[in-house]
Order: structure tokens, then C-alpha cells, then sequence
């Protein structure tokens, strides 16, 4: 009788310690937000086109520009303040065309000014993507002197 009270005890036991269990619980979120950048870094070598008769300038580095963004599907545009020419102070223009990077791979492209930007949709989150900026151009000494110019704009956003 001793063997039978023993594992009464023990199962009465077990069952005590069971039922006083209690289960908390604590339910965890949070939201990351689309983040997006661009930063243009001038080359330092920029600045003085070679104009000389009928010379083509190719792929002269203007800048490097690092994109970031942690969004898996983003597009890039490029535009051009006067369309992919250097406007002079008298009016008189040098078109050129632009290439961005191998990756990004727009190359020798005519932009458009901010009403029709170039785009491209780009696959993949990246926290740091660094491409070259560059122009290529041919030359005309029959310009007239002065400072030619143009803007480019880069733009990243998420789809």
C-alpha cells in the first residue's frame, strides 16, 4: 500500500505544478521607411573641355554619384538643364551625351530636360552603388569664347 500512496502524491504533484503556469505574451512591430540617396561628388578634373578642331572627347569624368536606398525595386532618372548641351553665354551650344556607370548602364545617352528625364528601374536594395559620371563630346573652335554650361540632375525613388 506504502508503493501505491507514493504515486498518488507524485501525480497530484505534477498536476499542482501544471496548473499553475501562466503564459505571457508580448507582440512586437515596427515600420522601416523607404530610404533614398543620392550624393554627387565632382570630379577634379572637370572643368576644361578640349576644343580643338573635330576632337572627340570621350567619357571625361565629370563626377562619381553614390545611390543608396533599401527599397528592392527603385528608379533612376538623369536629366539635363538645357538637354544635354553646353549653352554659352551668346546663346551658341555643344551637345554632348552622358553616361552613367557600368552598373546602372545608361551609356552615351542624350538627355532630356525635367519634363522628359531618362529613367531606368533598378532591381535590388543597395546601401552603397558607385557609379561615374561622364560626358563625351566633339569639339568645335569655331564656338564663341566664354563659359559654357549645363545642370544635371539625378534623381532616386522607389516604385
Amino acid at each position: 500500500m506504502k508503493k501505491f500512496t507514493a504515486i498518488f502524491v507524485l501525480l497530484f504533484s505534477l498536476t499542482g505544478f501544471a496548473s499553475a503556469v501562466q503564459i505571457g505574451e508580448v507582440s512586437l512591430s515596427g515600420t522601416i521607411t523607404a530610404t533614398f540617396s543620392v550624393t554627387i561628388t565632382p570630379a577634379t578634373a572637370s572643368g576644361q573641355l578640349v576644343l580643338t578642331n573635330s576632337t572627340i572627347t570621350s567619357n571625361l569624368v565629370i563626377a562619381a554619384a553614390i545611390f543608396a536606398t533599401n527599397k528592392n525595386s527603385w528608379t533612376l532618372g538623369v536629366y539635363s538643364l538645357n538637354g544635354s548641351k553646353l549653352i554659352g553665354s551668346t546663346g551658341e551650344s555643344l551637345p554632348y551625351t552622358f553616361s552613367l556607370g557600368d552598373v546602372v548602364g545608361m551609356q552615351n545617352i542624350t538627355l532630356g530636360t525635367s519634363a522628359a528625364p531618362t529613367t531606368k528601374v533598378m532591381t535590388g536594395k543597395t546601401p552603397s552603388l558607385l557609379e561615374n559620371m561622364s560626358i563625351t563630346y566633339t569639339g568645335n573652335p569655331l564656338l564663341q569664347e566664354g563659359i559654357y554650361t549645363d545642370n544635371i540632375f539625378l534623381t532616386i525613388a522607389g516604385n
